[in-house]
């Protein structure tokens, strides 16, 4: 699929009779990564893939987070390799993973404010065993705030 252009966009609106929202809309529009996942089986996922869910690949001196003595749950992993090649306002390292926890009572759909650690360039090691895993891809695409956020749209009202 061909990556959308900001000016692909604007004809897009132009073509459609909205140009003139056009310069609000372009004063909020931000490029940003899509992000997709696919079930499959973990085993099928080289150490290091982005993923959610499946066992963690994690140095071999990695300390197991904990909260309130309870050990937490992984949750997911961006290979940060992966994800940059967007180049999407260049905010994140380019290499290097990035892995979520969340404490198990949570389950595994919350996350707020909970354990991600960044693991540069490291060896990595799958830890444990894990049939099911989510295999995680990015894509470029925009985005703007909803009409609710503090970066107000100012023609769609309150």
């Amino acid at each position: 699929m061909a990556q959308v252009t900001k000016e692909m966009l604007r004809e897009r609106f132009f073509q459609a009779g909205l140009e003139p929202f056009w310069p609000q809309i372009e004063r909020v529009l931000r490029p940003a990564i899509a992000v997709k996942s696919s079930r499959c089986s973990d085993a099928l996922l080289s150490v290091g893939a982005s993923k959610r869910g499946g066992a963690p690949d994690l140095p071999a001196d990695f300390v197991w987070p904990e909260r309130e003595g309870k050990p937490c749950a992984f949750y997911c992993q961006i290979n940060l390799a992966q994800a940059t090649r967007f180049g999407v306002e260049e905010l994140l390292p380019k290499r290097g993973l990035l892995s979520f926890f969340t404490p198990e009572e949570s389950g595994l759909g919350v996350l707020n404010g909970e354990p991600v650690y960044f693991l540069p360039d490291v060896a990595l090691e799958r830890r444990g065993e894990c049939e099911l895993a989510e295999h995680i891809s990015f894509a470029y695409t925009w985005s703007m705030p909803d009409h609710q956020s503090s970066g107000k749209l100012d023609f769609l009202g309150d």
